[in-house]
């Protein structure tokens, strides 16, 4: 086994990832909830009369609701990214403090037959 210690964390590489991470997750969620909207709308479950009333009262067409949907979960990937990436920031502060997180790596069998470093 090998002993390492995780004492700085990249924080561009942090929040490309994280914002990666979060519009996928985003896409997703969209994609599931436009086809159970369609579906919905197709086996009558909700009718267009109760659609547009609903959305009346907001002063919104089906449209622009779906494009609001849209640009905040843009808007709230991107913002979760930003929390990742603060969080990024107080471990290095606090790993420069303190040391880091120490972790043991092991080498498998394989690795170690073929020479591969852990």
């Amino acid at each position: 086994m090998q002993r390492v210690a995780i004492r700085r964390l990249g924080l561009w590489s942090v929040f490309k990832f994280s914002l990666v991470a979060y519009l996928i997750l985003f896409a997703i969620i969209f994609v599931m909830l436009l086809v159970s909207y369609l579906v919905a709308l197709g086996i009558g479950a909700l009718t267009a009369e109760q659609q547009s009333e609903a959305l009346r009262q907001f002063g919104l067409s089906g449209g622009v609701a779906l494009l609001l949907a849209f640009f905040g979960g843009i808007f709230a990937a991107l913002f979760y990214a930003i929390i990742n990436w603060l969080a990024a920031v107080v471990y290095n502060v606090l790993a420069m403090m303190t040391g880091g997180i120490e972790v043991l790596v092991e080498k498998t069998e394989e690795e170690a037959r073929r020479g591969i470093a852990a």
